[in-house]
């Protein structure tokens, strides 16, 4: 877990990305959807710093939900990739609160019709994926 001011810090990587959207002639209209992509689908979360009470647009809330998948079948210079379905779980787990539950199941439909396969086939867990990237070795 990421300590207050690490977490702070993480949330302007946000504003960040809006700025250099919105240097871009034609990437200002993704500046709003880059800018929501942290607000929840429930309205609550993070909003790049802006008032924008109410559900993101959908543009937002797709790039969210594929966000999320990518960040956690992804290894991480503090965490080696999860598992796939542990991905999946998680997003199902959170749909209707933080993600919008169609999203959802449309990323996960999409990734099985093809066959497509992400992150690692054998880490469920966080703390496996953490302890797999310090190198310290499971029991068992």
């Amino acid at each position: 877990r990421l300590s207050g001011d690490e977490y702070e810090q993480m949330q302007e990587h946000v504003h960040l990305v809006e700025d250099l959207l919105a240097e871009v002639d034609f990437l200002q209209p993704m500046v709003e959807i880059a800018a929501h992509h942290h607000a929840h689908f429930d309205g609550n979360g993070y909003h790049g710093g802006h008032e924008h009470p109410g559900t993101p647009s959908l543009e937002a809330r797709i790039l969210a939900v594929a966000d999320s998948f990518d960040a956690m079948t992804s290894t991480r210079s503090y965490r080696v990739a999860l598992s796939q379905q542990y991905a999946f779980e998680e997003l199902r787990r959170h749909a209707g609160t933080q993600f919008d539950p169609d999203v959802v199941e449309a990323l996960i439909g999409i990734i099985e019709t093809r066959g497509e396969r992400y992150g690692s086939p054998d880490v469920d867990s966080e703390e496996e994926a953490r302890r797999r990237a310090e190198g310290i070795k499971l029991d068992g």
